[in-house]
């Protein structure tokens, strides 16, 4: 995404990887999944104002690993 400085948690990225990988369809299963749990809900976020451009956001595992949470980074 232009504009974000996106970083990823190591558990993330295994997840991610978990999650997207496909016997059948392999990367592309993967593509899919990162377009749907780190893209769409980050552009959500950029609409709605939660997070703005040219900011550094961490994404991080949920607890439970049911899903993906989005920080701002550098608030003070």
């Amino acid at each position: 995404m232009r504009g974000l400085n996106i970083k990823y948690e190591q558990a993330v990225r295994k997840w991610l990887l978990r999650s997207g990988m496909s016997a059948q369809f392999g990367a592309r299963h993967l593509a899919r999944t990162i377009q749907k749990e780190v893209f769409a809900p980050l552009s959500e976020k950029l609409l709605g104002g939660d997070i703005e451009e040219d900011s550094s956001v961490l994404v991080k595992l949920q607890p439970g690993r049911t899903g993906l949470d989005f920080v701002r980074l550098g608030l003070e």
